[in-house]
């Protein structure tokens, strides 16, 4: 394999991950966070998406014409006279890129999905803030834990009196749920 044809799909790995990783990021934080300040803002993710894809354009196009696609390939396989030879090769190094890229979303937002699916399980609906404040206490360390335990249980049973006087059982289950994605 010439070294010309393996900067090609260097590049094309490059340019999928790069859309994959920013577009999907933002992604998650739009549908992930409750309350989010994304929610009622969709352009935004728009915006994101285009400057992933304008960003792979520019740092690889130069390099193998940047498909970033494998639809895009076998389009110009068919109609523009790329080289049968490289489709698959390009399709491959597409593929990977975009695995990459989405194995990197999940190791970064693998934390808030955690967090979300304990808040649903809990009744919280889509509220993770509360699961994260408390799993930030006990991984930092900021406070002893069972102090910080206290004043997040002062802290839940509070707001809930404010809301509609929920019971206790409730707060439990909340609770437990919290704590338990942070001890795992």
């Amino acid at each position: 394999m010439k070294k010309a044809f393996l900067g090609e799909l260097i590049a094309e790995a490059v340019a999928v991950f790069i859309i994959i990783a920013l577009g999907d990021s933002v992604a998650a934080m739009y549908s992930l966070y409750d309350p989010s300040p994304y929610q009622h803002e969709y352009w935004g993710v728009c915006i994101a998406w285009g400057l992933a894809v304008t960003i792979a354009i520019y740092s690889t196009a130069s390099v193998s014409g940047c498909h970033a696609n494998p639809a895009v390939t076998l389009a110009l396989a068919a109609f523009r006279g790329f080289s049968w030879r490289k489709v698959l090769p390009y399709c491959a190094a597409q593929v990977v890129g975009g695995f990459c890229g989405a194995a990197i979303v999940y190791q970064l937002f693998s934390p808030v999905i955690d967090a979300y699916n304990a808040a649903r399980e809990a009744g919280m609906g889509r509220r993770i803030n509360t699961v994260m404040q408390t799993c930030f206490f006990a991984i930092s360390g900021v406070l002893p834990r069972e102090p910080a335990i206290e004043q997040i249980k002062k802290s839940i049973k509070r707001r809930t009196r404010k809301r509609a006087r929920k019971s206790s059982r409730r707060i439990s289950r909340r609770w437990m749920a919290r704590w338990r994605i942070c001890m795992n």
